[in-house]
């Protein structure tokens, strides 16, 4: 049986990689921001934004490295001026999210797609792609300290959930 032959990744597109990982849970941020569950979960956000910049990151390390998702980027021109552009707030000193200089122009990650293996094709995928993680060395996951959460809205969150789980 020969391997499945799975098509080449766009361009611009590529598995993420470690060095991504600052960079992801900015992404996830800057999106989740908007999200009407956020505002109600996480109303003490623009207090302690590095909190919500912290679980958003161990997201990011947790599904590179959980073996059943695949993590690809999108990448584009890094704009300078890309934080103008949102209204989610960033901890001080927080800019690009990848640890180094970045000039305008730059390619950096803009945008994530999680995909679940359990199909052969996803597993090929994910051979492929772990070539890119192999000897990789992926940062500890930052310290969740939550006070950006409304304790019992996160509660009743998790309660509504897992009724639903029963059901």
């Amino acid at each position: 049986m020969s391997p499945i032959q799975h098509p080449p990744l766009p361009p611009g597109t590529r598995p993420a990689l470690p060095s991504d990982i600052p960079r992801l849970g900015l992404l996830y941020v800057a999106s989740f921001h908007y999200s009407p569950n956020t505002k109600w979960a996480r109303p003490y956000y623009p207090q302690y934004p590095e909190d919500m910049l912290a679980q958003y990151t161990a997201w990011a390390i947790q599904s590179l490295q959980d073996p059943q998702f695949i993590v690809l980027v999108a990448t584009d021109a890094f704009d300078a001026s890309e934080r103008s552009k949102t209204e989610a707030h960033f901890p001080e000193g927080v800019t690009t999210g990848l640890g180094h200089d970045v000039e305008e122009g730059n390619q950096v990650p803009v945008a994530t797609l999680v995909l679940k293996v359990g199909t052969e094709r996803g597993r090929a995928w994910r051979e492929a792609g772990g070539k890119a993680l192999m000897g990789a060395e992926l940062p500890s996951k930052p310290e969740l300290r939550g006070r950006d959460r409304h304790q019992g809205h996160r509660d009743a969150m998790i309660d509504f959930e897992n009724a639903a789980r029963v059901r």
